[in-house]
């Protein structure tokens, strides 16, 4: 009879024990899905998966807000979200200006970053040669941004500009500003 009762106690705590660490896990797993946002497609440019264009106004608040990811995925659902070794990128669109706004790792929101699309399609970026002076490629793409020029830390040299057809160009200038490379990626 006690040695029944012995076994009657150790199946209890058994099945207390695997029903708490089903809880621990199921917690973990929602918190790991961001409330609901979902990571996109890295084969996807934003043009293929954002269905709504705001207004730039609308781009601007969403800008200046400090939202988290899940709050504004809330508020401005998150249709093209990338996850990057320090967080995730959000991207929103209107017609002529598209919005980057970077989160940690914890869905904290670190900077907003609203430009204008470059005229420009990725494709004519890479057809920029190594070696030309940023002076032809601010002629180039003139609504590029060439923030190093003003920022007063010239150790980076990069120019970033939003391409129509959905892609983020990168261009990295030496000392003498001669471009140096072209880094292509999805927005």
């Amino acid at each position: 009879m006690e040695e029944e009762n012995i076994l009657r106690y150790r199946n209890t705590n058994l099945r207390r024990g695997i029903v708490l660490l089903c809880i621990v896990i199921l917690m973990l797993l929602t918190a790991c899905m961001q409330e609901g946002v979902q990571v996109s497609d890295e084969d996807k440019s934003i043009n293929e998966l954002l269905t709504t264009i705001y207004s730039n106004s609308q781009l601007a608040e969403m800008k200046s807000s400090d939202l988290t990811l899940g709050e504004m995925h809330t508020k401005y659902p998150i249709q093209c979200l990338r996850e990057k070794h320090y967080g995730y990128r959000a991207s929103y669109r209107s017609e002529s200006d598209v919005l980057i706004i970077y989160f940690d790792l914890e869905g904290e929101k670190t900077f907003g970053y609203k430009r204008p699309f470059s005229k420009r399609t990725s494709s004519e970026f890479l057809e920029l040669e190594v070696g030309q002076h940023l002076d032809e490629v601010m002629e180039f793409d003139e609504s590029g941004d060439y923030m190093f020029l003003y920022s007063g830390d010239s150790k980076i040299k990069m120019s970033v500009h939003f391409t129509l057809d959905g892609y983020l160009i990168e261009l990295t200038f030496d000392d003498d500003y001669k471009l140096e490379s072209i880094h292509c990626a999805l927005i």
